[in-house]
């Protein structure tokens, strides 16, 4: 639990396809940070069902687009 006197931090990841690799590597990186962020926030993006799966083995929240968004889209979806 982090202190009320510090701001919370949201991660908010854009995963598009191939990002299988490169995800699982960022999220255990998140993992390992002295201040670990309160909330992790992986936006799907027209990857496959692996993707989503190693979002949820690091408890992070998946929202998941049938389309594929450019990642700045896909980073506004996971803000909002």
């Amino acid at each position: 639990m982090r202190p009320s006197s510090l701001p919370s931090i949201s991660a908010v990841i854009p995963a598009g396809p191939g990002s299988e690799r490169s995800l699982g590597r960022c999220l255990a990186s998140l993992g390992r940070c002295d201040r670990r962020p309160d909330e992790i926030i992986v936006v799907v993006n027209g990857a496959g069902p692996s993707v989503e799966e190693i979002a949820r083995r690091f408890e992070a929240t998946v929202l998941v687009d049938p389309g594929q968004l450019y990642d700045s889209i896909a980073q506004d979806l996971g803000l909002a």
